[in-house]
């Protein structure tokens, strides 16, 4: 055994001609042509569990045992012939009863069959383990020096000095930057029917912690003796400060509505776009790659389930989502693809469009038939 170490058309209005197909946008074809309005969006169908391309356990010799011969069970060596093999499969681990379903029960596999000796099969076989949750991925695909990270990221900080993780409550984006919304609880007070209290959950912002934009020269300028605008040094007091903070550049104007003046903004001035709220549209964090790991020679280890080394990072294949934890679930969203491919749009789109073309023939065939219709109507009368 072996581990790898490296890491519509419109009503016609007077004086205008009626769209026709061919003046349709693409998405519009293929959402008409599926007896769909506009205003409809492809939306997810299901989430299956996907087993990590061409992993093996790495017991070559599997070949020469039971069930040997069957690649869907021992891999075959890319671009060669049996007996060489690479190992085990996944459909082995479940065909054996190691593992769980592909797509139903899971069941843990037993301690002497997972790990590094094993190349992990509990992280790349479905059925072998529990899912973790992805909601909240805090991986921001950096790394920390002296301890520190740096404002890049937002609200972060160094994790076991080596990589910088979101601060607790704030999410990543697959972009490395720590969001500044959270969910926080909130207590409702309780109602004439009932004597319990109840929680339900909101999305705020928060600025990141003690941020400044470094500019210690504030105390002497306008604005710079309030405290709630330039910061004063920690264990120190005026004129001793460390910059203007989130609230200085609100109330300023030089952020808001989630936009920021260009001048501001950047490394000079310690990023404000990213640690301040109102300085910038907040990226979605509901699937990031992320794993935290690095890869040389363009391979990722395999304790961090499906992934590809970019630029020398391991981020989760796509449609993959990572954890904190730093391995990404095998659980993938199925959307409609025969409403957002690129080829079933084209195919749409060229059905729709000979459709078009058709029904017009149809109608300039009908209509020159009529016309003979009353001519010979007239010629006989």
């Amino acid at each position: 055994m072996f581990t790898m170490a490296a890491e519509s058309s419109a009503s016609a209005l007077p004086g205008r001609r009626p769209r026709t197909w061919n003046a349709l946008p693409a998405i519009v074809v293929v959402q008409l042509a599926a007896g769909q309005t506009p205003e409809q969006t492809p939306k997810p169908v299901s989430t299956t569990c996907q087993d990590t391309p061409g992993w093996s356990n790495g017991w070559s010799g599997c070949a020469w045992m039971h069930g040997g011969k069957d690649p869907a069970l021992c891999l075959p060596t890319p671009n060669a012939s049996w007996p060489s093999t690479s190992g085990w499969t996944c459909e082995y681990y479940r065909q054996q009863g190691l593992c769980g379903k592909l797509n139903g029960a899971v069941k843990e596999i037993r301690s002497s069959a997972r790990g590094a000796l094993h190349n992990w099969p509990e992280k790349n076989c479905c059925g072998c383990e529990e899912q973790d949750d992805t909601t909240c991925n805090r991986q921001t695909g950096k790394t920390c020096a002296f301890n520190v990270c740096g404002s890049s990221q937002g609200p972060s900080y160094c994790h076991n000095v080596s990589t910088c993780l979101c601060l607790p409550g704030h999410c990543a984006a697959t972009d490395g930057i720590c969001s500044l919304e959270v969910t926080v609880a909130k207590e409702l007070p309780a109602s004439p029917t009932s004597a319990v209290a109840t929680v339900s959950t909101e999305t705020t912002c928060r600025d990141t912690p003690e941020w400044t934009n470094g500019w210690s020269g504030c105390a002497y300028e306008d604005g710079g003796k309030n405290p709630e605008w330039c910061k004063t040094t920690p264990g120190a007091s005026w004129p001793s400060t460390k910059g203007w903070t989130c609230e200085y550049y609100r109330a300023k104007g030089i952020c808001q509505e989630g936009t920021i003046a260009s001048w501001a903004m950047g490394e000079l001035h310690n990023f404000p776009e990213f640690n301040c709220c109102g300085c910038r549209k907040q990226a979605s964090t509901t699937c990031n790659r992320n794993t935290g790991g690095s890869c040389k020679l363009g391979l990722c280890d395999h304790s961090r389930g499906p992934t590809v080394c970019v630029d020398g990072k391991c981020l989760c294949q796509e449609g993959h989502c990572g954890t904190t934890a730093g391995v990404c679930a095998l659980t993938v969203q199925n959307y409609d693809h025969a409403l957002t491919g690129t080829v079933a749009i084209t195919q749409a789109t060229d059905a729709a469009t000979a459709a078009g073309i058709s029904a017009a023939k149809a109608a300039g065939t009908a209509g020159k038939d009529a016309q003979e219709e009353v001519k010979a109507g007239a010629k006989a009368a």
